[in-house]
């Protein structure tokens, strides 16, 4: 219990530090830039509101905006970072 109650006071200091920085606070799947968020492009995710990253190799993410990548199905690959698609092997 502690140590939950821990980590929310540390996501709220954070989130303190970035207001009174003038950062923009955004969602998972956006990235700030200025004071507006935008949303992740289709083959990148972003967890923490502030930038977004390729989706690793074997994973990919469809659409704009994914806070995560989605693992590839059993016989297809994603056989480069940043994908959109897994193709059939």
């Amino acid at each position: 219990m502690m140590e939950m109650e821990g980590a929310i006071l540390f996501l709220v200091l954070i989130a303190l530090a970035s207001v009174a920085r003038g950062q923009t606070n955004c969602a998972a799947g956006k990235m700030a830039r200025g004071n507006s968020c935008y949303d992740c492009e289709a083959g990148k995710y972003g967890t923490d509101g502030a930038s977004c990253g390729d989706c690793p190799l074997g994973k990919y993410a469809s659409s704009r905006g994914s806070s995560e990548c989605s693992q590839c199905s059993r016989g297809y690959i994603a056989d480069t970072a940043g994908t959109i698609m897994c193709d059939a092997c």
